[in-house]
């Protein structure tokens, strides 16, 4: 009966190890090399990664890996990545990648 015990302790234990690592892994921070979008002025586009249709680019949206960017004519943007904040003129073009 004590070994039956102590095996019910150690599963429980082990148990609540689990929940508390997992818990914490989800409530993790998303990766940093997310940039968004903070203001925009005139015809801003992007295409998500992997696809080849364009939309119009809203405040706040997010931008990862593989995102393009197009600032048009008479138009302006400013991204921010972590710290950093880029503002960006006219006809400009970038496309995301991971060599950051």
């Amino acid at each position: 009966m004590k070994i039956l015990q102590k095996f019910a302790v150690f599963t429980q234990l082990l148990l609540g190890v689990f929940v508390l690592i997992s818990s914490a892994t989800a409530s993790a921070d998303p990766t940093t090399n997310v940039a968004r979008l903070s203001y925009i002025d005139g015809a801003v586009t992007y295409s998500p990664s992997g696809v080849d249709n364009w939309a119009y680019a809203k405040l706040n949206h997010p931008l990862i890996t593989g995102d393009r960017l197009w600032v048009d004519a008479n138009a302006r943007a400013e991204l921010q990545l972590g710290s950093a904040t880029f503002r960006l003129w006219s006809n400009f073009s970038a496309h995301c990648n991971n060599n950051y």
